[in-house]
């Protein structure tokens, strides 16, 4: 499946769905350099920058592998 055929939404309001409710730019972050290996899954459509709900929930559940 590809994230174009997941739920987009923009990347600043991405981080309503992080616990933590990180700031635009940690996201930002994440896209490019990731956390433990882990990239949050970006795509660019024009000049903004979209992740999914299903992409969030893939980097969380990675990103927390291990820790329990």
């Amino acid at each position: 499946m590809s994230l174009t055929d997941e739920t987009l939404i923009p990347l600043p309001e991405a981080a309503d769905h992080f616990p933590s409710n990180p700031p635009h730019s940690t996201l930002w972050r994440w896209t490019r350099n990731g956390v433990r290996g882990v990239k949050l899954e970006s795509i660019r459509q024009g000049n903004r920058i979209f992740t999914s709900i299903e992409a969030i929930e893939r980097f969380n559940a990675a990103t927390n592998e291990g820790d329990e």
